[in-house]
């Protein structure tokens, strides 16, 4: 049996909920293999706009006692909420319906001309659109073999990341900090080379679910091209030991570790065998790159850059290794 579709209907006429939930969703019921639920909100509160998440779509009146619809629409686009809104109204308005759909509502519909038919029509459409927009918007931000964040998403999480680290540190006072590794696999282009390029993918995926294995699901992990990886790193203030770029231990990665420890726990496990199947196999490494924000940079461009500084020095110093970011690499040793 499928899941019931869940329905939040923001709605300050008790009669018309009523109306919705006793007649219109009762009928539907009766002949839809996909049940509906349906729950209310009465009188909105801004707060209320965190509850759209556990819901398929939202059913929202145009004109509420404390603010209108199209300023609901709003606050959840500014929380890049993507739960599909149907819009209710009193009568046909073209300006009205122009404005909803300008603001991100996915339908739209008259009170006084609603049936059963219409509104479960109008759901389904505003249900499947929004899943449909979801898959290509997905695809847009995703690389396509491994299924990681892509370089687009990659950027937007680290500006992201940096945000939020301003944020703590201006509320809070403390000296959190975002932590970038840029990563590059040593020995890619021998596999490519010996192996094949479908052996080469399949190590470009398995690659990418043991760095996905080495960090918290929190963390981001982002495919930026070719053999290129990057982990982005929040960490907690509460860990956070004072000092700049020297800085060795800090974080909360799985409650005790630190940045050098997530290091080496990502180089080691690339450093595993990879099997190709049957009795073949390959080796790759791991050159590790770090850069810290705001210890060495302002900008995620500049963190970035810094990350790929570093991991070049390893690169050029034997490869396999990591290395913090220092503003003179030649005097740096690595760790």
């Amino acid at each position: 049996m499928e899941e019931e579709i869940k329905v939040l209907a923001v709605e300050d006429d008790i009669h018309f909920f009523n109306l919705l939930k006793e007649i219109y969703f009762a009928t539907i019921n009766k002949s839809a293999s996909q049940k509906f639920r349906i729950d209310w909100i009465e009188h909105w509160q801004k707060e209320d706009i965190e509850r759209f998440r556990e819901y398929d779509v939202i059913l929202l009146d145009h004109y509420l006692n404390a603010s209108t619809g199209t300023q609901v629409l709003q606050q959840a686009m500014e929380i890049d909420c993507r739960v599909p809104i149907v819009f209710l109204t009193v009568s046909s308005n073209r300006k009205v319906y122009e404005e909803a759909l300008n603001n991100g509502a996915s339908g739209y519909v008259v009170k006084d001309k609603l049936d059963p038919f219409i509104l479960e029509s109008v759901i389904r459409f505003a249900i499947i659109n929004a899943r449909q927009k979801e898959q290509i918007r997905h695809l847009g931000l995703h690389d396509p073999l491994t299924g990681l964040p892509n370089r687009t998403l990659f950027f937007d999480r680290l500006i992201h990341a940096i945000s939020r680290t301003d944020r703590s540190r201006h509320n809070s006072g403390n000296n959190s900090i975002c932590v970038l590794f840029y990563i590059d696999l040593d020995g890619f282009k021998h596999v490519n080379d010996n192996f094949g390029h479908d052996a080469g993918d399949h190590v470009l995926k398995e690659a990418a679910q043991r760095l996905k294995n080495s960090v918290r699901e929190t963390d981001t992990v982002a495919r930026l091209g070719g053999d290129e990886f990057a982990v982005i790193l929040q960490i907690d203030a509460r860990d956070h030991i004072e000092g700049t770029s020297d800085i060795k231990e800090v974080g909360d990665i799985e409650g005790i570790a630190n940045i050098e420890a997530v290091a080496k726990k990502i180089i080691a496990a690339i450093d595993q065998p990879v099997h190709l199947g049957g009795n073949r196999q390959c080796g790759i490494g791991a050159s590790v790159g770090i850069s810290i924000y705001p210890d060495d940079s302002e900008s995620a461009e500049a963190l970035m850059k810094k990350a790929d500084s570093a991991m070049y020095q390893v690169k050029k110093r034997g490869k396999n290794n990591y290395l913090f970011y220092k503003p003179d690499h030649l005097d740096t040793d690595l760790k």
